[in-house]
């Protein structure tokens, strides 16, 4: 969204789709009707909605390649060096995001567009339980063991939360989300 902001995309650029770099088994909807390229736009819409690991496989490709796009987004969201060379995010970097996406959405149609993207998800299941359904916008994540979720959630006072475990299952999350929610609401 930035990099569209700043003029350098479009979000009617299409971007290429290429086998040996970009196909990735998991979640989303592209691997059922690979097509040979895809405006930007759809890309970020599909790798949020559906968190779909070709697209965001591909929009990192627009960004020079994995390792190059985690190592930008590190220093300009989290104005952090990354001492490795392909640095993982943390929950706590997470929240960072999340926190800089509510506060700014206001003001950046672009960011209003992520989270509205967010609000659409299709996984109905961690963040969002009986108890939040319809108050949440958010982003799951899975692979091997490790199943996350990342969420803002709007209460008489909104937050932001990020859950990341290991060898867990959906319902963990489930229940920390709710019990939080109780809480807050």
């Amino acid at each position: 969204a930035d990099t569209v902001a700043s003029g350098q995309k479009k979000w009617t650029d299409l971007i290429p789709y290429n086998a040996e770099e970009d196909y990735e088994e998991g979640t989303g909807i592209i691997a059922y009707n690979i097509q040979p390229e895809y405006p930007l736009k759809t890309l970020q819409e599909y790798a949020i909605t559906y968190s779909d690991n070709i697209a965001k496989n591909m929009l990192y490709d627009t960004l020079g390649g994995d390792a190059k796009a985690k190592r930008e987004m590190y220093q300009r969201y989290l104005h952090k060096t990354p001492s490795i060379e392909e640095p993982q995010f943390s929950s706590e970097d997470a929240l960072v995001i999340l926190q800089k996406l509510y506060t700014e959405k206001a003001t950046k149609p672009d960011y209003q567009a992520i989270y509205d993207s967010m609000k659409q998800s299709v996984f109905h299941e961690r963040m969002e339980t009986p108890t939040t359904q319809g108050k949440v916008a958010h982003k799951i994540g899975d692979a091997y063991d490790f199943r996350h979720d990342v969420a803002i959630v709007y209460t008489n006072s909104p937050y932001v939360i990020a859950i990341f475990t290991d060898h867990s299952n959906y319902d963990t999350i489930s229940n920390i989300s709710k019990d939080i929610y109780e809480v807050l609401k």
